[in-house]
């Protein structure tokens, strides 16, 4: 599988739009079953990944231009790249539905990947210790647990 990201890489790549600032990577990071299992045994994780027992891979579309003209462009390009590593992921059933928050792109909904108790769970803390919403619906940015 990483090999097959490597490729689609190569392939695609050269569409990016030419400019002295402009290139795209693909960052391969290793999440193993290590790592996870450390939360099921101090009684799981909000993330829900304490079933996994093999490696994950994060990997992560990363492109820098530095023409605004080629916003639409590069981006269209990234999220093909992305979207053909998860369509062959699935085929090969391979493909977990967690996604790396600090990774996630804004078409992507990394809390939905928590599971649904653990979303549930995430936001009755939210509800407890921050009755108001005001990090939910008052602060700018990032992805929301009740959106």
């Amino acid at each position: 599988m990483v090999q097959y990201a490597y490729d689609t890489l190569k392939s695609l790549g050269p569409q990016l739009p030419a400019s002295p600032g402009s290139s795209i990577t693909i960052t391969i990071q290793p999440v193993t079953p290590a790592t996870t299992s450390k939360g099921a045994s101090s009684g799981g994780n909000s993330l829900g990944l304490d079933d996994s027992r093999t490696a994950l891979v994060l990997c992560l579309v990363s492109a820098s231009w530095d023409n605004p003209g080629h916003d639409t462009a590069v981006n269209k390009l990234a999220n093909q790249i992305k979207d053909r590593i998860v369509t062959e992921s699935k085929r090969r059933g391979l493909w977990n539905r967690w996604v790396y928050l600090n990774y996630a792109d804004k078409s992507q909904n990394p809390i939905e990947g928590y599971g649904t108790v653990n979303k549930l769970n995430l936001q009755a803390v939210s509800l407890k210790y921050d009755p108001l919403g005001f990090f939910q619906y008052r602060v700018p940015g990032g992805f929301k647990l009740f959106r």
